[in-house]
C-alpha cells in the first residue's frame, strides 16, 4: 500500500531489479506500478512482473514493445534472457501482449501498469491506464 521505489542511477553492465514482498501461493493478486519518469518517455528498459522466490528468473511486461519478457539473473546480476525458466515454468517471451509502443505514443510517465497473478488459474495478465487485460500466459 502506497510503497515508492526510486532508481536514482545505474550500470550499464546490470540491470536493476526492484522487488517486493512475497505474494500469496493460492488466490489472485493484483497490484498497479505507476511509471514517473523513463529515460525517453517511451517505457524503454522497463518491465512491469513477478519474479520466482529467489529473485533469480522474472516473468514481465516490457513496456516499449508490449511483449512478454522471461529473464534470468546470474549471481553478478547480469540477465540471462536466453536462459529457460526453471522446470515447470513457462517462458512466454516475446508473446505480444499489448499494442507494440503504446507507451511510446502515449508517454510513459503517469502510465499505470496492473498485474494479476491467479495461481488458482495458473495465469499472469496485465493492464496499462485501465486498458484490457489480455491474458499473458
Amino acid at each position: 500500500h502506497g510503497r515508492t521505489i526510486t532508481v536514482v542511477g545505474r550500470s550499464a553492465d546490470v540491470e536493476l531489479w526492484a522487488t517486493g514482498g512475497l505474494l500469496p501461493r493460492t488466490g489472485a493478486s493484483t497490484w498497479a506500478v505507476r511509471v514517473d519518469h523513463s529515460r525517453s518517455n517511451d517505457g524503454n528498459g522497463l518491465w512491469v512482473g513477478v519474479c520466482d522466490t529467489a529473485a533469480r528468473c522474472s516473468w514481465g511486461l516490457f513496456l516499449l514493445s508490449g511483449r512478454m519478457r522471461c529473464a534470468s539473473q546470474d549471481a553478478d546480476g547480469r540477465l540471462d534472457f536466453g536462459a529457460a525458466p526453471p522446470d515447470g515454468y513457462p517462458s512466454g517471451t516475446y508473446k505480444r501482449v499489448l499494442q507494440s509502443g503504446c507507451l511510446a505514443r502515449a508517454g510513459a510517465a503517469g502510465a499505470v501498469v496492473e498485474v494479476t497473478l491467479d495461481h488458482d488459474a495458473g495465469s499472469l495478465s496485465f493492464r496499462v491506464n485501465g486498458g484490457q487485460r489480455p491474458p499473458a500466459l
